[in-house]
């Protein structure tokens, strides 16, 4: 992207292997974090409201069925994901605080 932009603006030079070290110097305000994808719903989904109503949901059917907690589990059906993002070095402002990249779930 950084050499279309370039290109563009009429300059086609090299770029060089440490180019991005020299920016992030002329720019302090920002760094390079590794981060991990999050499916786009259960970062839409990080909402308070949401997490209450899910442990008073939670609350509410243990006791209804008298679930004891030695017979409770914790179960993750997440599953295969396609077109997975892995872990990927990524610009962003030296005061983000999340750090994830929002993947498409299904």
């Amino acid at each position: 992207m950084v050499i279309e932009l370039l290109v563009n603006k009429g300059d086609t030079e090299d770029l060089g292997i440490h180019w991005t070290e020299q920016y992030l110097d002329r720019h302090p305000q920002l760094k390079t974090r590794f981060v991990s994808g999050l499916d786009k719903e259960r970062a839409e989904a990080q909402d308070p409201d949401i997490f209450q109503h899910w442990f008073e949901l939670y609350k509410t059917t243990t006791q209804k069925y008298n679930i004891k907690p030695q017979n409770r589990y914790n179960m993750d059906e997440k599953g295969v994901m396609m077109g997975y993002i892995g872990k990927v070095k990524v610009v962003i402002s030296r005061h983000e605080k999340k750090i994830y990249m929002m993947q498409p779930g299904n």
